[in-house]
């Protein structure tokens, strides 16, 4: 059975202490998942430094050279915006 492309979509605010768990459970994904992905993260205006964080992650830097990553920032607009 041949999968679809999917698309993940990991909406993040202050998540900066939690990376390395968003980068542990992604790693576990990416072993099994044999189909086309993308990853969608979005900084929902964090007040911390998620995104800086997110941005000099190694694993996150190799995602977005390989076009498998998107990194957005927004204000925060929580659950329901936009």
């Amino acid at each position: 059975m041949q999968y679809p492309s999917i698309s993940l979509i990991i909406p993040c605010y202050n998540e900066s202490l939690r990376i390395d768990l968003l980068v542990a459970g992604l790693k576990a994904f990416t072993d099994v998942w044999t189909a086309d992905y993308e990853l969608i993260i979005v900084d929902d205006g964090s007040t911390d430094d998620t995104y800086i964080v997110l941005q000099a992650n190694p694993y996150f830097v190799e995602m977005l050279a390989q076009k498998k990553m998107t990194l957005l920032r927004q204000e925060n607009t929580g659950k329901g915006g936009h």
